[in-house]
């Protein structure tokens, strides 16, 4: 009795390990196809360009200072062109002042008023049997600058240069945008570029922003997942 109720004790704990084995394999497939599920979307998702992120718009002003150095010189014959020694043959130097202007930190604005309107429209990108949902996004910006509010930045001697003031826009990726992007500057349209920084995003030289009232900003972009401005 007691080696019948031993070997059967034997054949349920072999069976039973038996069991686990394609147990294990099903869970390998699982997790192997869950892998490529997460994969798959996430490689379609960014063909299309990924999650979005738009930040902005900034307004970057440029600041100089002059700044004056004590310098010395070689005194030269104004005959001979050669530097001129005294008595004891030893050099003569003037000293004199050398002003030169420096660049120091911009000084950045952003707008007191921000209207943001965005329309969107939603597709599925289908890879084998694996669908991504996706978006084109339109975004119609108005703003304003309040760009006299510089002058409160500035420390001793530094000089905004209004001339070279550059309006920034951030994105996630530049290669999500999608058509012709356009600012406006009081009805003006003004061309843009991407920004020359490495960041992703685009910008545009508007010369003095004291005489620009109002802002609006038309732009296009590709998106999936997620959307934030």
């Amino acid at each position: 009795m007691l080696k019948s109720s031993g070997l059967r004790f034997l054949v349920v704990g072999l069976l039973t390990l038996l069991m686990f084995i394609p147990l294990g394999f099903i869970g390998d497939i699982v997790n192997s196809r869950s892998q490529y599920s997460e994969g798959t979307i996430r490689d379609l998702g960014q063909e299309w360009g990924g999650g979005q992120l738009f930040s902005g718009p900034q307004l970057v002003i440029p600041v100089t200072e002059d700044v004056v150095y004590k310098r010395k010189r070689k005194i030269l014959d104004p005959v001979t062109g050669l530097a001129q020694r005294d008595s004891n043959d030893v050099l003569v130097y003037e000293y004199f002042d050398e002003t030169v202007t420096e660049a120091r930190p911009p000084v950045y604005i952003y707008p007191d008023r921000f209207d943001l309107d965005i329309t969107t429209q939603t597709q599925t990108r289908q890879r084998g049997i694996f669908g991504v949902p996706v978006y084109t996004a339109d975004l119609d910006a108005k703003f304003d600058m309040p760009a006299n509010a510089a002058e409160t930045a500035l420390q001793g001697k530094e000089v905004l240069i209004w001339k070279d003031a550059e309006l920034r826009i951030f994105v996630s990726k530049n290669r999500a945008l999608r058509g012709a992007a356009t600012l406006s500057l009081d009805g003006v349209d003004t061309a843009l570029e991407p920004l020359s920084n490495g960041q992703n995003g685009i910008s545009a030289r508007i010369g003095d922003p004291r005489e620009i009232t109002n802002y609006r900003l038309n732009l296009g972009a590709n998106g999936a997942h997620t959307l934030h401005a």
